[in-house]
């Protein structure tokens, strides 16, 4: 066939503590090519989650490539199994690989989709280690070693593989990662982090606060004091006088 579909999804969630039916994941599963449960995956800060979406794509135009890549995959199902799928899989842990549990939950979901788009279609970063450094709940610094892009002088990433499906002429005409999972463990480590940051910047803020509070006394003490001591050079003028 001329084009087909990669759903990656799971046919049940938990909504309200109870396991119900996925009716998208399992509609977008009907009309597939071929379809799986979401892609486990792993961040590198070592939590783990899944990833689903909906993959489309458009085999080549001309005859003497079409003949290259049926005798490579043989059929529709070898093109979706072989190539598809697993490509797919690979890209999204490289993509994972690339950054933290919380920053795919919260600010990086626009580079994992885009990340993992040109990893699947295109090419697969070249990567390097590069030591982080964060400050935990207690105050003290953690550093890891974590993977991060490799890019030349001019700030361009360098091309570590030209994807399979690239090489085969393959056209990704949809690219979609709809939602983001993650295991209870990773979950409960999120939103305690968030805690400890949260209550790290609200006793920054009370200390300011209370430094601001301080020194309006103060100048609001000399005030009076000031305000005291013309009042009693009033009196001693009245005296006088």
């Amino acid at each position: 066939k001329d084009a087909g579909t990669f759903s990656f999804c799971n046919p049940t969630k938990v909504t309200g503590g109870k396991s119900v039916e996925n009716r998208e994941c399992i509609e977008s599963r009907q009309t597939a090519s071929i379809h799986s449960d979401a892609i486990d995956v792993r961040y590198n800060d070592g939590g783990l989650g899944d990833v689903s979406g909906i993959i489309r794509w458009e085999l080549p135009k001309d005859e003497l490539t079409m003949l290259g890549v049926h005798r490579t995959f043989r059929s529709n199902a070898g093109v979706a199994n072989n190539l598809m799928s697993q490509t797919a899989q690979e890209s999204m842990n490289l993509t994972a690989g690339l950054m933290s549990s919380e920053e795919s939950y919260a600010e990086k979901r626009e580079e994992f989709r885009s990340y993992a788009k040109t990893q699947t279609g295109s090419y697969t970063f070249a990567t390097e280690q590069e030591t982080v450094c964060e400050e935990n709940a207690a105050g003290n610094t953690e550093c890891r070693e974590v993977a991060s892009i490799k890019r030349d002088v001019d700030g361009n990433i360098i091309v570590s593989a030209v994807s399979p499906i690239k090489e085969n002429h393959i056209q990704l005409t949809q690219f979609t990662v709809k939602k983001w999972d993650f295991e209870p463990k990773t979950l409960e480590q999120i939103s305690k982090k968030r805690e400890a940051t949260m209550a790290i910047i609200t006793a920054k803020a009370d200390a300011e606060a209370a430094k601001q509070v301080a020194i309006t006394a103060a100048e609001t003490g000399k005030a009076n004091v000031v305000k005291a001591q013309y009042e009693k050079e009033v009196i001693k003028v009245q005296a006088v006088v």
